[in-house]
């Protein structure tokens, strides 16, 4: 499904205000799979932990916590807002705010 110039508009305002303060944890999976983790992982943000814990419902085990994470994915996302017409798609809910680039998906987890 194309995305369309509202959405896509929607989505890079909900961009130009993240920051990565907010970010509970992240995602980095194959495009077109689910987000459970069976195609891709969640990294917690260990500044925001507590908060990334009690949203997921349990902990996140050590290896599963990564600033260098939270910090690459919010790079992917903030600097990637391009044209519509690059392939590249923008999309953004309550609480999340996602990029795919290619063959994968890439969803930063807000806190607000």
């Amino acid at each position: 499904m194309a995305q369309t110039m509202t959405d896509f508009l929607r989505a890079v305002d909900a961009i130009v205000e993240l920051r990565r303060d907010d970010i509970l944890s992240v995602y980095s999976g194959k495009r077109g799979h689910c987000c459970c983790g069976c195609s891709g992982k969640h990294y917690a943000n260990p500044a925001r932990l507590r908060d990334a814990n009690a949203k997921r419902g349990y902990d996140y085990t050590p290896d599963e916590v990564s600033a260098t994470m939270i910090t690459r994915v919010y790079n992917i996302i903030k600097n990637g807002c391009g044209d519509i017409d690059s392939g590249e798609t923008f999309v953004h809910g309550n609480g999340w705010i996602s990029r795919i680039v290619d063959e994968r998906l890439y969803v930063a987890y807000v806190s607000k």
